[in-house]
């Protein structure tokens, strides 16, 4: 069972090639913010790939499919997580 699963969530995730264009593009889009250095940028989108990664992976072992409606809460995720980090970041509402 366990590797059906583990079979199942690596079809869901992108190739290291694409995992790494994310990372690289989140670490940029991140570092642009004032005062943010890169090192911190860097570490930040890990942690932020992480954190949707296991978001999603948690609403797979509940749903068959991905929900268009887990968008919000891993929106409310990710802005939960930099504004505790202390990047002001604008709301979306």
């Amino acid at each position: 069972m366990l590797d059906t699963e583990q079979g199942r969530l690596a079809s869901l995730m992108p190739g290291t090639a694409h995992a790494a264009a994310m990372h690289a593009a989140l670490a940029g889009f991140l570092s642009a913010w004032p005062g943010q250095d890169p090192a911190r940028a860097g570490r930040m989108a890990s942690d932020l790939m992480a954190l949707i990664s296991a978001l999603t992976d948690a609403a797979g072992r509940v749903e068959t499919t991905i929900s268009p409606a887990l968008a919000d809460p891993i929106e409310g995720a990710v802005l939960g997580y930099l504004n505790a980090l202390g990047a002001s970041v604008p709301s979306s509402g």
